[in-house]
Order: structure tokens, then sequence, then C-alpha cells
């Protein structure tokens, strides 16, 4: 993998000007460094990086996410999924781990079915085809 330096970000692997509604899909968040999320547009590299990390199967997965339907949610659901994002987040900060990428997959399954935004088929990825 290519080596990091410096502040790492969330990036999206795909863009969500194309789609707003895949903005918090987990499966399309990953690590970046802060330089090239602010400032560069390597896209491609960190579709690369999955790849090479995980697999075609779930670089195939991740672009598939880009044909989820757009989503309209009401101010009331936003307000119901807010502290419930907010408490994940603040649950995963307090347990401090690093975990390996079969880990990381099943993580981002498991939130994603937390956050309830998702279709099955957009948001879980199947555990057997992890590298």
């Amino acid at each position: 993998a290519r080596k990091q330096f410096g502040q790492i970000h969330a990036g999206h692997v795909y863009s969500v000007g194309s789609n707003e509604t895949t903005r918090f899909n987990l499966h399309n968040i990953h690590r970046q460094c802060a330089q090239s999320n602010h400032h560069g547009n390597e896209d491609g590299l960190l579709r690369d990086e999955l790849k090479n990390e995980y697999g075609q199967g779930y670089r195939d997965f991740v672009e598939k996410i880009q044909q989820t339907p757009v989503l309209k949610p009401t101010k009331e659901e936003i307000r119901e999924l807010i502290p419930k994002a907010r408490a994940i987040v603040k649950r995963l900060t307090s347990e401090d781990r690093t975990y390996d990428k079969a880990s990381r997959i099943e993580l981002r399954n498991q939130i994603n079915k937390e956050l309830g935004i998702y279709a099955d088929e957009f948001c879980n990825f199947p555990q057997s085809q992890v590298l």
C-alpha cells in the first residue's frame, strides 16, 4: 500500500456531487491523507488502493453504490439520524481500536445497517468475498 504521511481524513471514494445520497455510506468512505482530500483529486488512486487492499470485488461493490436511489429524508428523519450517528462515532472513538481488513468491512456493514439509510444491496458487502 502507498505510504500516507501526515493527518488522515475520511475521504469519499466516489464524489457525493453526482449522488448526494452516497455521502453517509461507509463503504464509500475510507482513509485518505488530508492534503489529498482537501487539495488534490486523487479519487482514482483511492479506488486503486481499495482494489489492492480488499480486492476487485469490493471495488466493484463500492462503484455500485453510485446506483443508490436518491433518498429524500424528512427533517424529522434527519433529526433522528444525527444522534444515532453521533453515538456510533462516540462508541468507536472510546473503543480506540485498530481493525484488520475483514473486520473493517464487517464494521462498515454493521454501521450501515444501524443507520438504516440504505437498502441491503448498497450497504452489505458479503464477508466471504473479503480477501
